[in-house]
């Protein structure tokens, strides 16, 4: 139950304010971010599959046709009535190209590759995440779980000590129901014959 309510709240932080404050692209890309830092942890060289947004420009300076991904500044994400970014028909974030670049862009397009897991989470963290490492940014969630865990566990407390006091004063009748004695006697008074338990006077000799 503990355990349910510290990630609970820590998710919850997470949704409604970590990722509430994510550009589009870290958004898109934070799936694939938490992946490669989990795969970058063993102590053997991993790949694996990577769909990075990108688009096709002409150099300036050679005349030739380059391949560039794209930035946050660069793009704008349609979003749904939800708040969400919507899916085209093929499943993949709707991003388009602001008008600005859409005019210097011979082909905008998602490129799919394997690459290393440790060199693609160095390269989302520097160029997408400011340098900020997934434990950084998920720290505050953390901490919102840990702290809600905490009053929880002081509430549980408090409430638990008051209600012994209560049955250490004799305010509180413990049985099968929870009655207080004035309860107890309303109970009582409901049947003309007690609480239907027949006693027969023994005999002193």
């Amino acid at each position: 139950m503990a355990l349910s309510l510290t990630i609970a709240g820590g998710y919850g932080f997470f949704r409604s304010y970590t990722r509430a404050s994510f550009t589009s692209l870290q958004r898109v890309y934070f799936p694939a971010y938490r992946s490669s830092f989990l795969w970058a942890l063993l102590p053997f060289d991993t790949k694996s599959r990577y769909v990075l947004l990108a688009c096709d420009s002409v150099n300036p300076e050679t005349k030739q046709l380059e391949k560039l991904f794209c930035r946050d500044t660069q793009v704008v994400a349609v979003f749904d009535e939800d708040g969400l970014i919507r899916r085209d028909r093929n499943g993949l974030p709707d991003l388009r190209l602001k008008e600005f670049y859409a005019a210097q862009t011979k082909k905008f397009y998602w490129d799919e590759d394997t690459v290393s897991d440790v060199k693609m989470h160095d390269w989302l963290r520097e160029h997408f995440y400011e340098g900020k490492g997934l434990l950084n940014i998920l720290f505050p969630s953390v901490l919102a779980g840990v702290l809600l865990f905490a009053i929880g566990l002081i509430g549980a407390h408090v409430f638990k000590s008051r209600s012994t006091k209560r049955y250490l004063k004799g305010t509180v009748m413990r049985g099968t129901r929870e009655l207080t004695p004035k309860q107890y006697g309303r109970e009582l008074r409901k049947t003309a014959n007690g609480i239907g338990i027949e006693a027969f006077a023994q005999e002193v000799r």
